[in-house]
């Protein structure tokens, strides 16, 4: 995810670090309407207080969340805020790591994802590790809404922010690196498209092209053999 570049530096930047029930009240006051933008979000996503604070009843969490779907729509809210803060302008983030055997009995798969992908044809596996798929794309979906409805400015959240979104197999039963689903969406790019490129089109052309959508004016990256035209068109 990239961000482009919405405010001045020096002393007109800031950080958001952390945020008191009272500097939550005293900025409620200053706004119309009683909201803080990304202070309120922040404030509705956790209440923070000093690190030197003690809050009783406060049970300092141990780790992740023990829930998978609390973890990653906690994860994805956090990209949210923080860009939303301009505490960050590139996030990365991995629902699905290479050989993980997390299983997904909440949607009816108890089998380990990394077996469901070497489904060797089965129309079983292959229904199954598709509830998979669905489920991420699920994910993604949330995210790109939420973005949609924070107003940024003159522009939403996600106008001013370009999210790809994919997989590094094109099949992974066969560990085949060709013909990658991926999904570009933001950021002015044109959407509502799905675009076919030639095979052996190098992933970098496509990078290249989200590099020039922020005015970089970069010839080459990678083994890349040039800009994805149609990507802009």
């Amino acid at each position: 995810v990239f961000r482009d570049e919405r405010r001045g530096a020096g002393p007109q930047r800031r950080r958001l670090v952390a945020v008191t029930d009272e500097d939550h009240v005293r900025c409620g006051l200053r706004v119309q309407g009683g909201t803080c933008g990304p202070v309120g979000a922040f404030a509705d996503l956790a209440r923070v207080r000093p690190a030197h604070a003690a809050v009783d009843g406060f049970a300092r969490p141990s780790g992740v969340p023990d829930d998978f779907d609390a973890h990653v729509r906690l994860m994805l809210d956090l990209q949210i805020l923080a860009m939303q803060a301009d505490i960050t302008r590139v996030t990365t983030f991995m629902i699905g790591r290479e050989l993980c055997n997390r299983t997904y009995p909440e949607i009816g798969v108890p089998d380990a994802h990394h077996m469901l992908s070497h489904h060797a044809g089965d129309p079983g596996k292959m229904a199954k590790l598709a509830k998979i798929d669905r489920l991420h794309m699920q994910y993604l979906a949330r995210y790109l809404g939420r973005m949609r409805e924070i107003q940024d400015g003159e522009r939403t959240l996600l106008d001013g922010t370009i999210v790809l979104a994919g997989s590094s197999f094109g099949d992974p039963n066969t560990h085949d690196h060709m013909d990658l689903p991926l999904l570009v969406a933001g950021g002015g790019i044109p959407g509502n498209r799905h675009l076919v490129v030639p095979k052996h089109t190098p992933m970098c052309n496509l990078m290249l092209s989200l590099i020039h959508a922020f005015d970089i004016p970069l010839d080459k990256m990678g083994d890349s053999t040039g800009p994805l035209h149609e990507l802009m068109a």
